[in-house]
């Protein structure tokens, strides 16, 4: 897309610009057509960040004819070895003029233009600070413990309080509208991570509620988080074995699960046990990241699976919709969210990179705050690419 072509599209045509065109047309435009384009145009909460951090490095990469061609720039490096960076970082402000070192640029300037691939080499660094207290540090480097309390705090950090996902309040009541939850009703979490989803129906429709987690660490930060909410009573959380669990028949008016089913490969007897706890005409509502094709080999979708923590075990919607319904489920709808999530994906990255305060977070929490960001980056490209997808999959029990 030229210049040209780009500034002839109405606002509601460049809100639909990929994330990669958008980048890569800013590029092109001179620091003042930015800012204008800042200014005068309504834009998604991605594209807005995206040029925060343009006009943030505008000092530091003037544009001219002297500034490396777009396609000299490396937009996929993601540097990980954080112990090569200085510890001590000066402090300074975004608006000073040219630095004579890339290491001296602002923490949030580096991570947002790490995160957006406008410049390589961008790995974050900061001082140590006393007054960020990891509960547990003998926890915090444990290999075999999936999720420390350190990773906890650097998810929260990005999505919000009890949340390890992207959306918070606004994408949990998006994405559960269509089950019309109401206190008559019985429901289930069936992966409830830090309880986000759970803790906010709770308390925004008054709802008695129960929930599952697999993953014994996010089970005890929950409950310590229905505690500080007081809902310990109305969301009581159990550990689950996908592997062993069953559940009691017609218990439930509503199941659903957000956004993390792709990781275990049980789900067949996930959705087997699920139609067996529905009431009649129960429903159940299934979101999740599901590939295209049962054989995807796409570069992206390989970057997404190797930058999870764990092997993963996506499957289609097709693979979703046939095991719901061998299970008695009928399919009332599908809705694609790719868009949102992604655009979530990006506002949650932007928003904690502005919230950024340099003299209270230390180098253990910004290392995983980086690893955070890999793989929620590589989660963001294979959504870009058309090859995953997250669908929202509602049906009720009719046998």
């Amino acid at each position: 897309m030229t210049v040209a072509d780009f500034e002839k599209l109405s606002d509601s045509e460049l809100r639909d610009v990929s994330t990669d065109v958008f980048i890569a047309t800013l590029k092109s435009l001179p620091q003042d057509a930015i800012e204008q384009l800042h200014k005068t145009r309504q834009l998604t909460d991605a594209q807005t960040g995206v040029i925060t951090a343009f006009l943030s490095m505008a000092p530091l990469m003037p544009i001219s004819d002297d500034v490396v061609p777009p396609e000299d720039l490396v937009e996929d490096t993601i540097v990980t070895q954080i112990d090569t960076i200085p510890t001590e970082v000066p402090a300074s402000s975004a608006l000073e003029p040219a630095r004579t070192s890339e290491y001296d640029r602002p923490l949030k300037t580096r991570m947002l233009a790490w995160w957006h691939g406008t410049e390589p080499d961008l790995v974050p660094a900061s001082a140590d600070a006393s007054d960020l207290q990891i509960d547990d540090p003998s926890n915090v480097e444990d290999p075999d413990v999936s999720w420390t309390l350190v990773k906890m705090k650097a998810a929260q950090a990005v999505w919000g309080e009890s949340f390890i996902e992207p959306g918070a309040a606004a994408l949990v009541r998006k994405i559960m509208g269509p089950v019309g939850a109401n206190p008559a009703h019985t429901i289930l979490d069936l992966t409830a991570g830090l309880g986000g989803t759970a803790f906010h129906l709770a308390k925004e429709l008054n709802l008695w509620m129960e929930a599952l987690e697999p993953e014994h660490e996010l089970l005890d930060k929950a409950r310590d988080l229905a505690k500080s909410f007081m809902l310990t009573r109305r969301v009581p959380l159990q550990v689950v074995d996908f592997s062993t669990f069953r559940l009691a028949a017609a218990k439930y008016d509503i199941i659903y699960s957000r956004e993390r089913l792709f990781a275990y490969p049980q789900k067949a007897r996930v959705m087997k046990q699920a139609a067996m706890g529905l009431k009649p005409n129960g429903q159940i509502l299934i979101t999740d990241y599901m590939i295209k094709d049962p054989n995807c080999e796409s570069d992206r979708f390989k970057t997404w699976a190797a930058s999870e923590p764990h092997k993963i075990h996506p499957w289609t919607s097709e693979q979703y919709i046939d095991e719901l319904r061998k299970s008695g489920i009928d399919i009332r709808a599908t809705h694609d969210l790719s868009e949102k999530i992604l655009e979530q994906i990006h506002a949650g990255w932007n928003k904690f990179v502005k919230s950024i305060d340099r003299s209270k977070v230390d180098r253990r929490f910004i290392n995983q705050v980086v690893h955070e960001g890999e793989i929620w980056l590589a989660r963001a490209k294979a959504l870009q690419s058309g090859d995953v997808q997250v669908l929202r999959i509602h049906g009720n029990k009719t046998r």
